[in-house]
């Protein structure tokens, strides 16, 4: 297990909003738990930093460059879907 060392985290902080001024800055602890489960914890840091970065947005579209053969889908708005490719 690595130490936790002061003052690494705002020097990070720091660097990271010289070049980003309007990045967002949130401080985690989850070394412990990383140790512990490595693979739950990274998922859920990844869906946990989508579910805030996207908190606020009516809609969000993510898109894999990389697919083939695959036509996004975007519901008109007030329409329902089932989430199936039938309507309600």
């Amino acid at each position: 297990m690595h130490p936790d060392h002061p003052g690494h985290g705002t020097a990070v902080a720091g660097a990271v909003l010289s070049i980003a001024p309007d990045a967002r800055i949130i401080s985690v602890k989850v070394l412990n738990e990383y140790n512990r489960n490595p693979g739950v914890t990274r998922t859920r840091l990844y869906y946990e930093m989508f579910l805030d970065v996207f908190k606020d947005a009516d809609t969000v579209d993510l898109i894999d460059k990389n697919l083939r053969n695959f036509i996004p889908f975007k519901p008109l708005e007030g329409s329902a879907s089932t989430g199936q490719g039938g309507t309600q």
